[in-house]
């Protein structure tokens, strides 16, 4: 087969979305195409990414650690913040100096606060069931 077009390119694409979902079903794995492909003249080139069911990403898992360390509520535990703005709790920044728990807004939007304010808020009944 020949990748001399974009036409070539989607299909060797395709192809390869049909092994990987049979990789899936096989291996219980979630495997995926990962960011845009680059072909040339006889060459494709792409990213693939390969995620166990069930597995953790890093920010998850220290933000489990830093949970039992700190105090803090467990991972997706839903804040209300004083102007009524709702916050789930998503990670844990690693390279961050203050601003160490990772949060995310109901419209997707990310934000980053301290564990003291966290924990403010836990002591004053802002957790939502």
């Amino acid at each position: 087969m020949q990748i001399n077009t974009q036409d070539d390119a989607r299909k060797v694409r395709e192809i390869i979305n049909a092994k990987l979902d049979e990789l899936e079903a096989e291996h219980g794995l979630k495997v995926q195409l990962v960011g845009g492909a680059k072909y040339s003249t006889g060459t494709f080139e792409c990213k693939i990414a390969a995620t166990a069911e069930g597995a953790k990403d890093l920010s998850a898992q220290l933000y489990d650690q830093a949970a039992t360390l700190y105090g803090l509520p467990a991972l997706g535990t839903r804040l209300r913040t004083h102007d009524g703005t709702v916050l789930t709790i998503t990670g844990w920044n690693r390279k961050a100096q203050k601003n160490k728990v990772l949060l995310k807004t109901a419209d997707g939007r990310m934000f980053h606060g301290p564990t003291g304010w966290i924990k403010d808020l836990v002591s004053a009944g802002k957790v939502i069931a």
